[in-house]
């Protein structure tokens, strides 16, 4: 793992001032105390109180001395320079004399109760970082963290060489830990099987990596089948079976998000200690967001069908209520009849038969039949109509 990540750019930059100190900032870092004023004021002359107290700021903000010290942003050179009733210009006699700022540099960490790193204090930082190295591992961020876990312990930065070998080695231990973790699934057939998943397949895709890599996107038969394909694939592999709850669940996802968008050609090229953990929380995962994922698509298709049941009801409604009131002025005329007390009883059948025709009553009946809905009317029964879809 190479230990020297950073680029020329990003070293300039973490070796200077921001370009931008916030007005907050400003106010928190560069104002100075009551004994922060007493400790400036030993100094003899302009320029080196002010050059001191720059000194003093900038380690409090920073953890260590910048390299651009002597052209330091305005903002915190004004603001100082006000508070010491000094001249601005005064800081550009400051440093003529390099001991000069050596000095004023050990004269400010001990008023700030800062020393510098012993071996001691790097091994517990070199583990501390493991730790976060297990939940997090790109570099630059990795080196952050080291950098404000110095400012915290009040320990001087270390220079960007050291710390970008510290983040390496933490980087490597983290790698050995999380193989160590997963090892036990890392026999004969589980490396054929992980390799495999990198080959050719005839499935379709170029390889059973890029297949499991991609995700449905409808609610389709189809694709809700695939998932379940994938789902079947991932449980014959008994990934539901594998113990990984040695890993850290952040790296688990980290590893995880990173199997999700490599190639195979990205991980054949990579070492076993990494490709097989990437692989295997890949797959772990999968599993899960798969399942997760068919079950959000069939509710959907469920819901889907459903909505276009209630639509069918509703035309069926809206049919129906153009010929509804035919129908009622028929069923009210047999009724008038049925209920004339001057009818006699036995020439009812006669007389209704005698106004309207016996198909067109039986062709009233049967489409009466068809508008009599359910009491809790959900348009279930045009939902079962779906039902071989389903």
């Amino acid at each position: 793992m190479s230990e020297g990540f950073l680029t020329a750019a990003e070293r300039e930059r973490l070796n200077l001032f921001p370009k931008d100190i916030s007005s907050e900032d400003l106010g928190r870092f560069f104002t100075l105390t009551t004994d922060d004023l007493d400790v400036v004021a030993q100094q003899r002359g302009d320029h080196s109180r002010l050059g001191f107290a720059l000194q003093l700021c900038s380690l409090r903000y920073l953890g260590f001395i910048p390299d651009d010290l002597l052209t330091p942003p305005q903002d915190a050179v004004r603001l100082l320079a006000y508070q010491l009733d000094v001249p601005m210009e005064a800081i550009q006699a400051y440093g003529e004399r390099e001991q000069t700022r050596s000095d004023h540099l050990a004269q400010v960490m001990v008023y700030l109760g800062y020393r510098r790193p012993s071996a001691t204090d790097l091994k517990a930082l070199e583990a501390w970082l493991v730790a976060r190295a297990l939940e997090h591992d790109k570099p630059i961020f990795l080196l952050h963290t080291a950098a404000e876990r110095l400012r915290w312990d009040r320990l001087l930065r270390l220079g960007l060489t050291s710390l970008e070998r510290i983040v390496s080695t933490a980087r490597q231990q983290a790698l050995n830990i999380t193989f160590e973790h997963v090892s036990p699934l890392l026999s004969a057939a589980g490396e054929r099987f992980f390799d495999d998943l990198l080959e050719p397949a005839t499935r379709g895709y170029r390889t059973t990596l890029s297949w499991l890599q991609r995700m449905p996107n409808d609610h389709t038969a189809s694709q809700i089948k695939g998932t379940l394909e994938k789902i079947q694939f991932l449980q014959n592999a008994q990934v539901s079976d594998w113990n990984l709850a040695a890993v850290n669940p952040n790296r688990l996802k980290f590893l995880a998000n990173m199997g999700a968008r490599a190639t195979n050609q990205q991980l054949q090229r990579s070492s076993p200690m990494r490709r097989y953990p990437i692989l295997i929380a890949f797959l772990k995962q999968s599993l899960f967001d798969f399942t997760d994922v068919v079950l959000d698509l069939f509710d959907a298709c469920l819901w889907h069908h459903h909505v276009e049941a209630k639509a069918e009801l509703d035309e069926m409604r809206l049919k129906a209520a153009r010929s509804t009131n035919d129908k009622l002025r028929t069923f009210n005329e047999v009724v008038k009849i049925v209920v004339d007390g001057e009818v006699p009883g036995t020439a009812v059948r006669a007389t209704i038969f005698n106004r309207f025709r016996s198909d067109h009553l039986q062709q009233v009946v049967q489409e009466t039949e068809q508008l009599i809905r359910p009491q809790q009317d959900e348009a279930i029964d045009l939902f079962a109509k779906r039902y071989g879809s389903i």
